[in-house]
């Protein structure tokens, strides 16, 4: 396989709709972004992850959110990613207001919902970060309310039966087989029903709570515990309270984090929240900064060399420079965003792949 490279600030610029309203570390930037993180283990790694969640933010208001959703969740038509129904979704046009079934429109989802941690939407709170806060269909939205995520036995709802999906530019599509309500199948699980999202976004739910609660648990004057959050979550950010996890929660996010890996579509978001809002989700760009805190690693020492980063290394993605024209049009295969040029493909990393 030929590979060929290009900067990563070019392609960003390809990939967005609208001009950047900040700026995003370089990848080749990102490992003294984390050099904190190294030598770190326990309660040390836990407050080292969350100094880096806090670098560069900058709150949004929950209005706003709409308008960075055209930067963190378009697909290849330059639709919306409805994450829970796989509808596609016209930014702007399809914003819910009133809504009626499915399909109807898309409105801004706290997968960590409001209820949990007091119901605020305001700046410099939980109820506008990006981090969790995503763009979903908003009949299944409602039907959620505030339920736990979960996984379920037998369905009382089942979403998205007339099999509309996000459809790439190259007319393949991304299969949503369903998410649905019910009762969980799970052992010492939450009271009531739980939401169970396609296998597809199963690892960036997961992510995205991690990243949210490191982002404010302890920092923020309440914790997720009420309601159904205390099914998920704790306000012991402590190695005895599994660091603001239940037992619950912890099985499930860790369980989807591994069966769902980081995407192209993750890395995307990623780029586009910080330069939103200023900040990183490190779990994206370290997936295995999970298992040192609440995984199999747990207590052992974490170290940036032992680990593979979702980012282009110093080494690899920079040893040769191409610079893509911005004529160059985005696509999306299988769930993987590309940049297609005369003919050849080439991941947002900028590894020639065709």
């Amino acid at each position: 396989m030929k590979r060929r490279f290009f900067s990563a600030g070019l392609v960003l610029a390809i990939i967005c709709i609208s001009a950047f309203a900040g700026d995003v570390t370089p990848p080749e930037d990102l490992p003294e972004y984390y050099a904190g993180l190294d030598n770190k283990s326990k309660a040390a790694l836990w407050t080292a992850v969350q100094d880096v969640t806090q670098k560069g933010y900058k709150s949004l208001t929950y209005k706003e959110l709409w308008a960075a959703y055209y930067v963190t969740d378009l697909d290849a038509d330059g639709n919306i990613i409805d994450m829970y129904g796989g509808y596609p979704y016209k930014p702007g046009d399809n914003q819910c207001g009133g809504y009626k079934k499915e399909g109807d429109c898309y409105n801004r989802e706290h997968s960590v919902p409001k209820s949990w941690f007091g119901g605020s939407e305001g700046k410099d709170t939980p109820g506008s970060d990006l981090f969790h806060i995503v763009p979903t269909d908003g009949f299944i939205n409602n039907a959620r309310t505030n339920d736990a995520f979960g996984e379920v036995s037998t369905a009382s709802k089942t979403f998205n039966t007339n099999g509309l999906v996000n459809k790439s530019g190259t007319g393949k599509s991304i299969t949503i087989e369903n998410s649905m309500l019910g009762e969980s199948k799970t052992v010492s699980s939450p009271s009531g029903n739980v939401f169970e999202c396609d296998d597809l976004y199963k690892g960036d739910f997961a992510r995205g709570y991690f990243g949210t609660l490191l982002k404010w648990g302890g920092v923020y004057s309440r914790s997720f515990t009420s309601g159904a959050g205390g099914d998920m979550f704790t306000s012991s950010y402590t190695e005895s309270g599994h660091y603001g996890l239940t037992e619950y929660g912890l099985a499930l996010l860790l369980k989807w984090h591994r069966q769902d890996p980081v995407s192209q579509k993750e890395i995307d978001r990623n780029n586009g929240i910080q330069n939103q809002q200023g900040n990183r989700n490190p779990f994206i760009d370290y997936p295995d900064l999970a298992e040192y805190i609440w995984g199999n690693k747990a207590g052992e020492v974490f170290m940036r060399a032992n680990v593979t980063p979702t980012f282009p290394q110093a080494g690899s993605a920079f040893e040769e420079v191409e610079a893509v024209p911005v004529s160059a049009t985005k696509i999306m295969q299988n769930g993987v965003i590309y940049i297609q040029r005369n003919g050849h493909k080439y991941t947002i990393h900028g590894v020639l792949v065709e």
